[in-house]
């Protein structure tokens, strides 16, 4: 029926329902009265807030008015309502004819209510005009009427009481001898049984084929006056009467009146019993054209079972059987077992939640033997293997072994060993067919390409294909995040993909090839060579499969494919024949897969033959990571010697022992500053690479007020800002001139002088310290260190870039790198000096790029530039400061990275899964510093997906032919070969 029709004819009933016993009110629902009772029919659901009225357009003679005139009298509104066309089912209304007259009244209704016009619409109006010609149809006298209706007439006593009256006027219908109808010879039966004419959604129509009762509970007697309607209707070849309480009365009732031409039968979740069988044994002798049969949950036993397989063994059109739930044992086993054996169309048969077992389940496996039609059998929930003796599972190997049309079976729950399995399986290695498997609750599990691996420890019945069946699964959609839950190629929508490597063009490597994916735990598949490439064709689940290649002893990925960065790299032992392998992988290649929507058509077979990988393949041990055979190799990171030789020379430089004359303080004073160097040094590293304009890092005057503020120095006492601008200006101050140390900046060792005065002046002279050391100390702690240490040192900050997944990432794009340093390089270079990336090459080469976003700002180049910077012991002698190298770049790219907003296109190819390994993925715990504290999600990405992101965008710099040949270069290097020339 379709939710919102009205049934003129029909109002809540008076008497009891047939399901509850109460008296319930009328429901959308109940409007549909059966077989083809006058009905007001939505062409489009009404709004819920409707409170307008319902056309009704019907053909009446004048008998008939009288009939009505109750009905017209209490259904009015001021309103017709234009979402609502009610179609009365009539022979003398044809379904074109109502359509067009609803065309029509739309049409003059958008009309009327455009010009302002709120009268009603009645009698022979627009609506009259607008109805086509009918002529040659009997009766004398048409008329087309209005029945506007109120939602609250059908609600209360006074609509039952209308319901009540309407429903005997039923011998005034009677009186004008028309022909019988199913409407009538519903109402009939119902008047005759005394029963309220219960609404069963059956309407009917010319060319209807379906009739649709499932889940009406209707009981034997609304069976009966059901089945009245049913033999007047010859075009329904379908029939679905699951779960309506029928007893073998009902089930005889409905079958004996149904159309002998019925394709599909549906008598599920009933009580038909042996007597009902019986009925349906002779109906399926005058039914020869049924296909589908479906008796599920009947509890019909054995002696029932045994009774309709004699029917079933000589029928030659049945191609779905359906005898689940049905309390079937031995016997029932057996007479089903010979309809399997004799059947020559049977295709689909399901007989899951059993008592299958030892003989019944023998004889079955025997039959199976000589069956070569059936295409579906779920025989889960039986007891195949609770035997001690294993006859019944040998044989049914055998037979699994030798079908060549089986493609879906269900095995689950049926109490199967780890020793059945192993013949089980034994019995499917051969057999290239069965697409589609399942063995949950058996102590076995199955892999990616169909084969079973017996595992004791796998009995967990929540998996079973019976409960996603029983509790139901959303529908397979065309969706990117669908992902499969099972190794059932068919039921989770696998879909065929042929994966390729093109030597020379995927990478450098040539020979054996190998494949590896996550369906299978990542051991190696080898490929077929076909021509100049190599293919394997795959079933894989829907959702992102990532995969990389082994080729020439060596696991890399094909650069002609689709490339991610891994948030959690792969660290795994991979067995290659005999070889175990340590595999390191942070880039992997990934394709899209959507959910197989068609028909399952594949080269990819089931249960392929073992292809073992040959002594040429067998793989060498991977030798350890190590910084000597790194990009980092050549960097010198800052340790205790050489932390302490660049103290000693500030020292040195400094003005402090003029200040502090007292030797012992000054050794105070030295000992608490050397204590924190590491983190001044960090510090001074920051503030200095904000920029002096002077060519050379030292903190601008600017700067230098901003950290002493930050620090919170100031005070209204002793430490105003212009004793910090004094402290600054008397810190500046050189003896000796020199171009590295700029007039209006503190270099390095002014920073650590610097220290000691502010120390001075906010704590000794106001009397708060006793003696220098101790301000210097009391400034350290309460000022300075707070906002030291959250800069990292530069040993920390090595630490974090200095890895093997950083360094594979850089090692990718060796070239690239090589190829975009040299362009930015050596513009201030002298003949025969080396060249070397200065200052403003940097900044233009950022710039370029397109490397700054709202979170890395211009501001912070210099700060990439000066922290990537190997540490110069005397800074005033040397411009090495200022010129970075290449290793160095690569250190800038990496700080970079860190520092900028991770872009969101990268996030969204990354799976959830490792999302949600960030956190152990290494991350980088980026410095909380007021200036660079990262509030955004991208902090929490690991460094070498971001490196990996930031040289992407590098190649896209260079001419495409260009960053393919280095690329390839690279993976060449990477895998220990020489590249081209």
């Amino acid at each position: 029926g379709r939710p919102g029709a009205i049934n003129l004819n029909a109002s809540p009933r008076t008497m009891a329902s047939p399901r509850t016993g109460s008296t319930p009110a009328m429901s959308p629902r109940s409007a549909l009265i059966a077989t083809g009772t006058l009905l007001l029919q939505p062409m489009n659901p009404p709004p819920p807030s409707a409170q307008t009225g319902q056309l009704a357009i019907r053909e009446i003679s004048e008998e008939e008015r009288r009939t009505y005139d109750e009905i017209r009298n209490f259904l009015i509104s001021p309103e017709p309502n234009d979402d609502l066309l009610m179609i009365p089912e009539d022979e003398y209304i044809l379904e074109e004819e109502a359509e067009a007259v609803a065309k029509q009244y739309k049409k003059v209704l958008a009309e009327r209510r455009a010009e302002g016009a709120a009268e009603r619409i009645s009698g022979r109006d627009d609506i009259a005009s607008a109805r086509p010609t009918m002529g040659g149809k009997r009766g004398s006298h048409h008329e087309v009427r209005r029945v506007a209706a109120n939602p609250q007439a059908f609600i209360g006593e006074e609509a039952k009481q209308a319901f009540f009256r309407n429903f005997h006027n039923l011998d005034k219908i009677k009186q004008k001898h028309r022909p019988p109808s199913p409407r009538t010879m519903y109402l009939n039966k119902c008047q005759q049984l005394g029963l309220t004419p219960e609404p069963m959604g059956v309407i009917r129509k010319k060319d209807a084929t379906k009739i649709d009762l499932r889940a009406y509970s209707m009981g034997d007697q609304y069976a009966q006056a059901v089945a009245d309607s049913l033999a007047m209707l010859p075009s329904i070849i379908r029939l679905n009467l699951k779960g309506n309480r029928l007893s073998p009365t009902g089930a005889a009732a409905m079958l004996n009146q149904s159309n002998r031409a019925i394709k599909e039968l549906d008598l599920s979740q009933n009580s038909i019993g042996y007597l009902g069988v019986q009925a349906l044994k002779r109906f399926l002798g005058g039914a020869p054209h049924l296909q589908e049969l479906n008796l599920e949950g009947n509890k019909l036993g054995d002696r029932a079972v045994q009774t309709l397989c004699d029917t079933l063994t000589s029928n030659q059109t049945l191609k779905k059987l359906n005898l689940s739930y049905n309390d079937i044992s031995d016997v029932g086993a057996s007479a089903i077992a010979e309809v399997v054996e004799r059947t020559q169309v049977l295709e689909e048969l399901l007989l899951y939640w059993n008592t299958i077992r030892g003989k019944g389940a023998l004889k079955f496996a025997q039959a199976l033997k000589s069956n070569n039609t059936l295409r579906v059998l779920d025989l889960s929930w039986n007891s195949f293997g609770s035997s001690n003796q294993s006859d019944a599972i040998r044989v049914l190997s055998e037979a699994l072994s030798e079908h060549q049309k089986l493609q879906h079976l269900d095995l689950s729950h049926n109490h199967l060993s780890a020793q059945d399995c192993v013949l089980l399986g034994n019995g499917l290695t051969d057999n290239h067919v069965l697409m589609g498997l399942h063995m949950d609750g058996n102590e076995t599990i199955i892999n990616s390409q169909g084969f079973l691996l017996p595992d004791a420890r796998v009995k967990d019945p929540s998996t079973a294909h019976v409960f996603s069946r029983i509790l139901g699964q959303p529908k397979v959609k065309n969706e990117v995040n669908w992902t499969a839950s099972g190794s059932c190629w068919i039921c989770d929508r696998w879909r065929p993909v042929v994966f390729t490597w093109t030597p020379n063009v995927s990478g450098f490597g040539n020979g054996h090839v190998l494949l590896h994916l996550p369906i299978d735990e990542w051991e190696p598949q080898v490929m077929d060579k076909e021509g100049d490439s190599y293919s394997l064709c795959r079933m894989v689940p829907g959702g992102q499969l990532r995969y990389f290649f082994t080729a020439d002893g060596t696991q890399k990925v094909a650069l002609d494919q689709a490339q991610i960065p891994l948030m959690k790299p792969l660290k795994s032992t991979i067995m290659f024949g005999e070889t175990s392998v340590a595999v390191n992988m942070s880039i992997m290649n990934y394709i899209q897969v959507l959910p197989r929507t068609e028909t399952l058509e594949t080269e990819a077979i089931p249960r392929p033959a073992y292809r073992p990988i040959e002594a040429p393949l067998a793989m060498r041990p991977k030798s350890p990571w190590s910084l000597a055979k790194s990009v980092f190799n050549e960097y010198v990171v800052d340790d205790h010697d050489l932390l302490w030789k660049c103290f000693t020379n500030d020292w040195q430089y400094s003005k402090i022992p003029r200040l502090v004359k007292n030797q012992e303080e000054t050794m105070k004073i030295q000992n608490i500053l050397w204590a924190s160097y590491k983190h001044l040094k960090a510090m001074y590293k920051y503030y200095s690479a904000l920029g002096s304009g002077q060519g050379v890092f030292a903190i601008s005057w600017n700067s230098f007020t901003e950290m002493v503020t930050k620090c919170t120095i100031p005070d209204d006492s002793n430490c105003k800002l212009k004793d910090i601008d004094m402290v600054f200006i008397a810190t500046n101050y050189a003896d000796t001139k020199n171009i590295r140390n700029p007039d209006r900046a503190l270099v390095r060792y002014q920073f650590l002088e610097s220290i000691v005065r502010l120390a001075l002046a906010k704590y000794h002279k106001g009397g708060q310290a006793s003696s220098p050391s101790e301000a210097v100390d009391m400034l350290m702690k309460n000022n300075i260190l707070p906002l030291a240490m959250q800069f990292r040192p530069h040993d920390s900050m090595c630490a974090e870039i200095q890895t093997e997944d950083v360094d594979n990432a850089f090692k990718k794009f060796f070239f690239v790198l090589q190829e975009v340093y040299k362009r930015y390089s050596g513009r201030y270079a002298k003949p025969g000096q080396k060249k070397v990336t200065s200052m403003d090459e940097f900044i233009q080469f950022v710039t370029d790029a397109n490397l700054c976003d709202d979170e890395f700002s211009a501001r912070e180049i210099g700060v990439a530039f000066n922290e990537s910077m190997v540490t110069v012991v005397d800074e005033l002698i040397s411009d090495r400061p200022t010129e970075m190298s290449f290793v160095e770049f690569v250190h800038a790219i990496a700080r970079i990275a860190d520092m900028k907003a991770f872009d969101s296109s990268l996030v969204n190819k990354m799976g959830a899964q490792d999302i949600a390994g960030v956190t152990s993925a290494g991350m980088m715990n980026m410095a909380a510093n007021a200036n660079r504290r990262r509030s955004s999600a991208s902090s929490w990405y690991p460094l070498h997906v971001k490196i990996h992101h930031v040289c992407e965008k590098l190649c896209g710099m260079l001419d495409p032919l260009v960053v393919d040949q280095l690329m390839g270069n690279a993976a060449t290097a990477m895998n220990g070969g020489v590249p081209p020339s």
